[in-house]
């Protein structure tokens, strides 16, 4: 697969690029805070790019599908009932047409992450 380089860490949640796939790794215990970043960062991912599939990785790889048909609170959701049974579970994010706004440094910065959250309760592009 090659090396991946890490674009973004929180306590809980790492982020990290390796080829046109992003590595997203969460780990037992992420707040609701940090659960909102990555809820944020894959609705702007989504409106980004076109064709971009998404694996959950838990004991084994499991295919949810293209991110813009995933509903993205029933995936909050399976991710806090996998973590009670998982210390660490995964997201693979694999981007087939052209690399997605969380290749790029800048979308991992503290002003954009701030924007993905607020971006979540806007009537347009909200998940809520």
């Amino acid at each position: 697969m090659g090396r991946s380089r890490v674009l973004d860490r929180s306590a809980h949640v790492t982020y990290r690029r390796r080829g046109r796939a992003l590595e997203i790794t969460i780990r037992r215990g992420i707040g609701q805070y940090e659960m909102s970043t990555l809820i944020g960062k894959l609705n702007a991912h989504r409106i980004g790019t076109h064709g971009c599939i998404v694996f959950m990785i838990a004991g084994k790889r499991r295919k949810l599908g293209f991110l813009d048909r995933v509903d993205l609170e029933k995936l909050r959701n399976m991710i806090h009932e996998k973590l009670l049974k998982k210390a660490k579970i995964g997201l693979l994010l694999q981007d087939t047409k052209k690399a997605g706004i969380l290749h790029r440094g800048f979308a991992h910065n503290r002003t954009s992450k701030e924007g993905y959250r607020d971006m979540l309760s806007s009537r347009t592009f909200g998940v809520n």
